[in-house]
């Protein structure tokens, strides 16, 4: 028999098509919005593109790989992927071990990069969850994991992450038939639960807030707030074009 393709049938030329209209879309963006930052800093305007090139180069034939994956092999993987998820979220919090940036303990060093346990975690939490949604057999098993999930990554802390992975499990549950009175019960328990710890903290209650008054701390944290005002009022709705955006030009850190 010969080699299983990429593509099956044309059902599926869309996914890769999107995707790869995706990268090349955001190639130009990274280009655009850094090529006179890194001019100045590296000596090469090119410089933030040709490194994402390199990771898009060497995401390709991963991305290939595996789409020639039997996607119900998944689940026999599913408990290693758990261990191995649970152990990476909590060596990032141990000291020594987890890097530290500014406050937030996110990244493990591993053979010269950086990686986001959090990253794995979300993969796994979608396999996990689609899982269980395709058995019937409830929705407390997948919210249990994500739950915990959640917890390590808001420990960390990281809000944007543990917010993004809560609304996937969200979509997830809602698009595999869960009874919308259990998603509204959820969503009325866990929002104040959520809004009450983003704002117990003060650099989050300030990044949350800033919106509603940027010009009381123009120079800080409504600093970005107001260069956005500025980038929509000088290009209005059509832009300037690509490249003459004015705000890449040393206004934004």
């Amino acid at each position: 028999m010969g080699a299983k393709p990429f593509i099956k049938d044309r059902g599926e030329i869309g996914l890769p098509i999107i995707a790869g209209a995706l990268v090349l879309f955001g190639m130009v963006m990274i280009y655009s919005a850094s090529g006179v930052l890194a001019g100045h800093r590296m000596g090469d305007s090119a410089y933030f593109l040709k490194r994402q090139l390199l990771w898009t180069l060497i995401a390709l034939p991963l991305a290939v790989a595996a789409s020639r994956i039997d996607y119900q092999r998944w689940k026999g993987w599913l408990a290693a992927l758990a261990l191995f998820v649970l152990l990476l979220l909590l060596a990032v919090l141990l000291p020594g071990v987890g890097r530290e940036v500014n406050g937030s303990r996110r990244w493990l060093p591993v053979l010269g990069l950086t990686v986001q346990p959090s990253e794995f975690a979300k993969l796994f939490v979608v396999i996990y969850t689609a899982h269980y949604l395709s058995r019937k057999e409830g929705i407390f098993p997948p919210l249990a994991v994500s739950g915990l999930a959640a917890v390590l990554i808001m420990i960390e802390p990281d809000f944007g992450t543990t917010v993004s992975l809560l609304m996937v499990v969200g979509l997830l549950l809602f698009v595999g038939g869960a009874p919308i009175r259990h998603l509204a019960t959820l969503a009325l328990v866990g929002f104040p639960m959520l809004a009450t710890w983003a704002l117990s903290s003060p650099y989050r209650r300030e990044r949350l807030l800033t919106f509603l008054d940027p010009w009381q701390d123009p120079t800080r944290h409504g600093f970005q707030i107001i260069q956005s005002y500025l980038a929509l009022g000088g290009g209005g709705a059509l832009g300037l074009g690509l490249g003459e955006g004015r705000q890449k030009l040393f206004y934004l850190p």
